[in-house]
This record gives C-alpha cells, sequence and structure tokens, in this order.
C-alpha cells in the first residue's frame, strides 16, 4: 500500500528566474548570480572550518577542562574498562555522557595512541558527516544545490556547530544519526526502512539522551500524516533497538554505566525555578551564538501558522519543534551551555529548506516567504564568514605560516614530575601525564558529595593531610564560598580545605599552580 508521504510528489523548487520583479529573459544570468550568492559565503565556512580544523587537530585550541572530561573517560574504557566506578578508594567517577561518544573516542585512541587528536578528528568526522546528510537530504526533497550548500553552511556556521567540529566532545554525533534518521525516514516508510531508521536513532539516543528527539518526532510524524499501524511499529523498533543496544553497553561496562547515569541525573537542575528560567538563556544563547538561526525562525513560525507544509516536509517542524522542547528542559541544569543548541541549528536550516523546495513560485506569498528566506540565508552567510570564521582562519593560516604554536599540547609537562601525585581541576591534565585523574568530572563531585559523603570526605583528608605534590586549578583559589566551587567545580568543602592546606605557586596559560602550605 502506498502512504499518502511515499505519493510521487513534484517539489515546485524555487528557482531564482521566478524572483519576483525578474524578467523570464534574464533567468539564467540572474539565476547564477543567485547561486553564487548563496554558494560563496557558504563555500568560505566550510572549506575555512576544515582549515581551521586540520591545523588545530593535534593541540589544545578549544580544549578545556570540560574536553578533559572526555578524554579520562575514553582513556578509562581503553586501559580499565567502559565508565569509571563512582568511587573506587582513590579516583571519582560519575558522569552523565552517553556510552557510544566514548567509546567512539577510545577506539580512534587506540590508533593515534594519544586522546586529543583522537577527540577531535571524531568530532571532525561526525560535523563533516552533519554537513553531508544535511545536504544530501535537502537536495532529496527538492532544494536547488545552492540552497542545500547555503543551509547546509550555515547549520555549522553558529558557534555550536562550529565548535563541536574543532574541540572533543558528545553534541555532533547524535545529531548526525538523528538527521539521517529523519532523511531516511522521509525517502521511504517501508518496514525495512523504518527498521534501519529506528537502528540510526537508537544509536544517537546511546550517543546522547538529548537524540530522542528524533524518534518520538519521526513517530509523531508517521502517526499523522502516514499510517497508525507503521508508527506503531517504529515505536516498537526503536525502543526495541534502544533498549538492546544501551542493555549491551551496561553489561560491557559491568553495570557501571547505570550507576554513573542514576547517580548524577539532573545533577545541575537546582529547583524548579530553573525550568521556569530555561527559556531566557535558550533565547540568551540563539541570539549570542546562532544570530542568522534566530532570525529564520520568526519566519518558519509564520509557516507553520499558516500551514505552508507538505505531508512530506512536515517531519521536519514536527522534529524542531520535540527539539526545541527537550533542549528547553536540558538548559535548565546549569552545568549545559550553547553547545547544546547545534540539533536546532541543524533542523532550523532544515526546515528553511523544506519550505523552500515546496514553494509554489506561482503564488504571491510563497515568492515573498522564499526572497525574504533568500535574504537571510545571505546575510547569515556573509555575517558567518566575517565575524565567525575569519578570525580563527587567519590565525591558524598564521601560525602555520610563523611556525608558532599557540596551543601547545601538555603545557604543564615541565612542571609536574612523573610520579608526583597531582589533584586537578582539568581532568584532561593527567590524562596527558598518561595518568588516571583523582577526579574525572569536577562538576559532578559536589553531586557526589550529595550521595556519598563519605567517600569525598575522604578527598577532603587527603587534602587536609598534603597527600598531592601540586594541585591544578582553571579557576584562582580566592574564596571556598565562590559561586564558581559551590555551585560548578568540586564543592566548598573541598574547595576550603584546599584555600587551607595549598598556596598559590604560580600560573601557566589558563591553569593556576597550588603547593602544600608549609
Amino acid at each position: 500500500m502506498t502512504t499518502r508521504a511515499e505519493r510521487p510528489q513534484t517539489p515546485a523548487a524555487f528557482r531564482p528566474e521566478d524572483q519576483p520583479g525578474s524578467a523570464k529573459g534574464a533567468g539564467t544570468r540572474l539565476g547564477w548570480a543567485f547561486d553564487l550568492a548563496l554558494a560563496l559565503p557558504a563555500l568560505f565556512i566550510l572549506v575555512g572550518w576544515l582549515i581551521v580544523a586540520i591545523v588545530h587537530l593535534d593541540d589544545r585550541y578549544e580544549v578545556g577542562h570540560g574536553q578533559g572530561v572526555w578524554m579520562a573517560l575514553a582513556r578509562h574504557a581503553n586501559v580499565s574498562g567502559l565508565y569509571p566506578e563512582l568511587f573506587d578508594g582513590t579516583s571519582y567517577g560519575g558522569t552523565r555522557y552517553m556510552p557510544l561518544p566514548i567509546l567512539s573516542h577510545a577506539a580512534l585512541a587506540r590508533l593515534t595512541g594519544e586522546y586529543i587528536t583522537s577527540g577531535k578528528l571524531l568530532g571532525l568526522l561526525a560535523t563533516a558527516g552533519i554537513v553531508i546528510v544535511t545536504f544530501a537530504l535537502l537536495r532529496s526533497i527538492g532544494c536547488r544545490w545552492s540552497w542545500a550548500l547555503a543551509l547546509s553552511a550555515l547549520a555549522l556556521g553558529g558557534f555550536a556547530g562550529l565548535r563541536a567540529g574543532t574541540t572533543i566532545g558528545g553534541e555532533p554525533l547524535p545529531v548526525m544519526l538523528g538527521v539521517g534518521a529523519l532523511a531516511v525516514t522521509m525517502r521511504s516508510q517501508r518496514q525495512p526502512v523504518l527498521i534501519v531508521a529506528a537502528l540510526l536513532t537508537a544509536m544517537g539516543v546511546s550517543a546522547k539522551l538529548t537524540a530522542l528527539w528524533a524518534p518520538v518526532a519521526i513517530t509523531a510524524w508517521l502517526f499523522f500524516f502516514v499510517d497508525r499501524k507503521r508508527a506503531a511499529a517504529f515505536a516498537a523498533y526503536s525502543v526495541g533497538a534502544s533498549v538492546l543496544l544501551l542493555g549491551t553497553f551496561n553489561v560491557m561496562s559491568q553495570g557501571r554505566m547505570l550507576e554513573n547515569l542514576v547517580a548524577v541525573w539532573g545533577a545541575g537542575v537546582q529547583g524548579p525555578v530553573a525550568i521556569l528560567k530555561a527559556p531566557a538563556r535558550l533565547l540568551d544563547f540563539v541570539v549570542a551564538g546562532e544570530p542568522a538561526v534566530w532570525a529564520l525562525i520568526p519566519v518558519l513560525v509564520y509557516a507553520t501558522a499558516t500551514q505552508r507544509w507538505t505531508a512530506r516536509a512536515a517531519l521536519l517542524p514536527f522534529a524542531w519543534l520535540v527539539a526545541a522542547l527537550i533542549l528547553v528542559v536540558v538548559l535548565a541544569d546549569i552545568g549545559t551551555g550553547p553547545n547544546q543548541l547545534i540539533d536546532l541549528a541543524v533542523l532550523t536550516v532544515l526546515c528553511v529548506g523544506g519550505l523552500v523546495a515546496y514553494a509554489n513560485p506561482r503564488d504571491t506569498r510563497d515568492r515573498l516567504l522564499v526572497s525574504i528566506l533568500a535574504a537571510i540565508v545571505i546575510w547569515g552567510g556573509v555575517t558567518v564568514s566575517i565575524v565567525r570564521i575569519r578570525p580563527p582562519l587567519q590565525d591558524a593560516l598564521t601560525s602555520v605560516m610563523t611556525g608558532s604554536e599557540p596551543y601547545p599540547r601538555n603545557p604543564l609537562s615541565s612542571e609536574l614530575p612523573p610520579d608526583a601525585p597531582i589533584l586537578s581541576e582539568d581532568p584532561g591534565v593527567p590524562v596527558e601525564q598518561g595518568r588516571e585523574p583523582v577526579v574525572f568530572d569536577p562538576f559532578m563531585l559536589p553531586r557526589l558529595a550529595d550521595t556519598h559523603p563519605a567517600a569525598v570526605e575522604q578527598l577532603v583528608h587527603r587534602i587536609e593531610r598534603r597527600e598531592f605534590d601540586v594541585v591544578v586549578t582553571v579557576v584562582p583559589l580566592r574564596d571556598p564560598e565562590d559561586p564558581w566551587w559551590r555551585d560548578y567545580h568540586f564543592g566548598t568543602e573541598v574547595a576550603a580545605a584546599l584555600y587551607d592546606a595549598y598556596r598559590f605557586d604560580h600560573r601557566i596559560g589558563a591553569y593556576y599552580l597550588y603547593r602544600p602550605e608549609p
């Protein structure tokens, strides 16, 4: 049986010669000019990002204490097994990161023999995968090549996309898998295809829980626009594959995966007021980091309100809405930031592509709508090229031509004797020394203090006994009651013990080094 979404459709892909006020006779020349206006900024964004990512593939550019957590988890997966224990008598685990990026990072580290290049390579490949899958999906629904290229680049051009492709983290992999599931489902809704889509969504969820937007949106779309039986079947496939995959990872970790995730679930949500503040945080992040994206959103709201979606393209706003709702919940956690916006940025440009592909060039409102979208996309491409791509590209090219190393690896190698016990706020510092960190995730330590107070009390006693030869922090220890220590890292008890037992020695780059007080 052919479903409504599978019936042949001929998208009236927007043609530049059909723009309002243009002459048919000038169609070819105007068409090429329009294509170039869309494509040139897009090419600059993509090539510039790729150069920056490759130049900094083996240094500490965009690598901080947050990336150190991923490095520590990947090393532990290779050396001791997937996920650390919450407390093994010496070191402190506790992480909410999902297993697939950890294992992928660990696998690449076996090839490279270290944990910075391998992590950055994973981010680069996954981000390139987002661009490729986005471009392919837009082309498959009828977008002109220049539109597909411009929108794919714009998805990458915001803060979240650019950072995901040049640093270490778990954001790009689940987005690539989720968009892949959308592309597969929009192409066909036959049972074998739905099984493939369900496997992709299950892998996405095992990479990051926020990737739930993909299976939820696909299930809703199948229910309302295709066939209720197929919606039920897809939901069963997706849930079954997710349970099987996550269960396998939990067995691989000997139960430590579930132990870690449950122990720190909702760790950074400070009461119900945090949920009320989350939409404002989202708006701040969008305006500051994704200017082209927020400029497109009002147009998408108008298009949805006037029901300008075909049955096939309606999957895209479904996915956008679900992802936005999940994002609001996620941003209630103080430990989250603008890097979480990559899902919304990619889905926004996909929605724009859906409007453009199915616009009717003979409809005045559609012509006006697509003209507005074109102006925003071209403006966004030029803005991203000048503001976000040009500065890091210039720095990268300068460092290559001069042979300088502004982001050296292992910057503390001369300060940390090989056998000296160290406590580092950045778990990546001991990893670069070939050691396991005492604290795998400093953000989770105050949360562990709530559930395992005796374990954290042991760390306080070790600090008081001055067992660590060097303490490395990323924020100076001036006030143990500072919100940084109280709400984010280590907790006030650990910070107070450090303040009393250690004195500031000197600073190297982003790190503050402390040695025992006599």
